[in-house]
């Protein structure tokens, strides 16, 4: 039906499918990176920002290795593929998903800012308690 409608193909809905993966794995990578907490001990903006600029980094570097990868088979060498990637590349489609991923990106480095800052537990009592009234907030100082 997918096909039909939209002209989705599988290797379309794999590609996309890959890309999220590979989204998702460079976040767990640069969580782990100990340059993430370099502005830890500043304001709490700085730390956001911070990620976000290497979460973006490292999602654009998979992604260039990830074209690059069908473009070495097709020139037959590194180099030759380095060279015409800027070339062959769609950059309207490039820029769109990254205006994407900078979304998502941004939600998700807010969201972990104020879990870590408020702590876990109050988090989950504020957004899936049954109360209307939420007590007062604590923010914990680590």
């Amino acid at each position: 039906m997918l096909v039909k409608e939209y002209g989705l193909t599988l290797a379309s809905t794999t590609s996309a499918f890959i890309g999220t993966i590979i989204v998702g794995k460079s976040i767990l990578i640069v969580d782990t990176l100990p340059m993430l907490k370099w502005f830890h001990q500043k304001r709490l903006i700085y730390t956001i920002l911070w990620r976000i600029f290497f979460y973006l980094l490292i999602v654009v570097i998979f992604q260039f290795v990830e074209a690059l990868i069908p473009l070495i088979s097709k020139y037959e060498s590194v180099s030759s593929a380095i060279d015409n990637i800027f070339v062959e590349i769609r950059w309207d489609h490039f820029f769109a998903i990254h205006v994407i991923l900078l979304l998502f990106i941004i939600i998700y480095t807010l969201i972990t800012a104020v879990v870590e800052t408020i702590g876990r537990k109050e988090f989950i009592k504020i957004f899936l308690s049954k109360n209307d009234k939420v007590g007062s907030i604590t923010i914990n100082k680590e």
